[in-house]
């Protein structure tokens, strides 16, 4: 399974969305490299957090969650998929799906 960061502003959602991360089988080991990042692009830190990981690794996969539709301001972390809230679990296990495999692909054929 992958390691999961987060980053999300409000402390209930990010609990919520460690919750569901680790019953859907990963990890959130803040000490390792993320294979994925879940970002609220509203949050303070979003973005520059998104730019300093890919900075040493410019394929990391984001998916974003916002309570907006996709727009400028999610088109700055470059997300793979976006997930609008309220989170479901089934809506945030298929978006993980999807961008562990579609990452999974990508690295298998270079």
């Amino acid at each position: 399974m992958a390691n999961i960061g987060i980053v999300e502003g409000d402390a209930e959602t990010r609990t919520l969305l460690e919750v569901l991360v680790v019953r859907l089988g990963h990890e959130l080991d803040p000490g390792a490299p993320p294979d994925l990042l879940i970002v609220e692009p509203a949050s303070p830190d979003a973005v520059e957090t998104v730019r300093t990981l890919r900075a040493g690794r410019p394929d990391l996969p984001v998916i974003t969650v916002s309570i907006l539709p996709p727009g400028p301001a999610l088109a700055a972390v470059r997300a793979s998929r976006h997930v609008e809230k309220p989170v479901s679990g089934a809506r945030l296990a298929e978006a993980i799906d999807h961008v562990l495999s579609s990452a999974d692909s990508v690295s298998s054929s270079t």
